[in-house]
């Protein structure tokens, strides 16, 4: 999962897991979540390299636009890109239109910047299980469960 840069300021849950006040700044769950970008996927890739492993890296597009570089060295290493949202947040209480949109707008920040379509949409959570949400990732791309 490439997340780091697409979760909310406050209020995702991560190495603390009490919630810091709504808006102010929680340090150490945005810093878990940087370590990602700065070491953990490039490591995981360097391990992949070594085993001659394959995988698909699912984006969430705020992420790959706070790391573009390295959105580009997953797909460079010949790794899939695949969707996992504009940001970290839910899509199935959006209306059809919007998450519509939701889903495109991640699909395509991640093909401008990598080069490479995304395979496949990856949702947030097991209530995105509603049926135009399977709908309107179908009409893009593949689904992931």
């Amino acid at each position: 999962m490439f997340e780091g840069g697409g979760q909310p300021i406050s209020g995702a849950s991560g190495a603390i897991p009490d919630p810091i006040e709504k808006g102010v700044p929680d340090l150490p769950t945005n810093a878990f979540f940087a370590y990602g970008y700065y070491e953990g996927i490039p490591r995981v890739l360097d391990l992949m390299d070594k085993h001659g492993i394959k995988l698909s890296s699912f984006m969430i597009s705020n992420a790959v636009k706070t790391a573009p570089d390295l959105a580009k060295e997953i797909v460079r290493r010949g790794h899939e890109a695949a969707a996992h949202g504009r940001v970290w947040d839910n899509s199935y209480q959006l209306p059809r239109d919007e998450e519509k949109r939701f889903i495109a707008d991640g699909v395509e920040t991640i093909e401008r910047v990598t080069g490479q379509k995304p395979i496949g949409w990856k949702r947030l959570l097991d209530a995105q299980l509603r049926a135009h949400s399977g709908d309107a990732a179908r009409a893009r791309l593949s689904l992931h469960d």
